[in-house]
This record gives structure tokens, sequence and C-alpha cells, in this order.
């Protein structure tokens, strides 16, 4: 179900001056498209398969995300929110994830001794 953007024209009108109008269609499409819960495991706690697995018997929906990512799962028909209640969030067996974020690190493909500053971290799980 995609979402009615409520969008002030003037941002419609220089997003489309800024882009030219085919990219500024396709961009409003993204926007107003339903968001995409990604769960990226952590492997240094727990399996992929071990996640599922539990994350299944609790109820939960989960379908692979796209390659490359095998280590993360697409939440179908279920919120966020729920998997709060879960003792693998707790334990921190998974973590809500962008593929984006995770394309980052595998196109930067970081190697032991070398550091990469992410300037667009927020303070948070991932940061702290």
């Amino acid at each position: 179900m995609e979402r009615t953007l409520r969008l002030p024209p003037a941002f419609r009108e220089r997003l489309a001056l800024q882009l030219g109008e085919q990219d500024c269609a396709r961009v409003l499409t993204a926007l107003g498209a339903p968001c995409v819960h990604v769960l990226r495991v952590n492997l240094r706690l727990a399996t992929p398969q071990a996640v599922h697995a539990e994350l299944e018997a609790a109820g939960f929906e989960l379908e692979p995300a796209p390659a490359p990512f095998d280590d993360a799962f697409v939440l179908v028909g279920g919120r966020l929110r729920d998997l709060q209640a879960t003792e693998a969030l707790r334990a921190s067996r998974f973590a809500s994830q962008n593929l984006a974020e995770m394309a980052a690190v595998r196109v930067l493909d970081p190697q032991p001794g070398e550091s990469v500053l992410d300037l667009c971290a927020a303070p948070g799980a991932i940061t702290a």
C-alpha cells in the first residue's frame, strides 16, 4: 500500500527542476512506497538460521533479503515495534538496518587494521 505524500508544491517543483521530471517521479514513488524492514543478524552472536527459526517461532514472517545480504531478512506483514518484545532483539542477535547501510560496508570492504568513519551515524545501538 502506497502512502499519500503531502508535499508542498514548491518542493515538488524544485525537485523536478533539480532532477528532471522522470527522476523526480521515481523519487516521489520511492518516498510513497511502504517501508521495508530489514533485520541483519549479528554473526558474532547467532547464525541467520537460528534467528530465523527463533523469530518464526515467535510468530514473525520473514523472507530472505536480496542477494548478497545472506545475513539479513525482510520482515513481512509485521511491525518493527512488535520485535521489541523478543529475546533475540534484547540479546542483540539482530538489528534493524537499512539495505543501503549494509551495502556501504560491502562496497568499502574494510580490512583488519583499517578505520572507517561513518559521518552519517547517529547516537544509537550501532554507534554506541
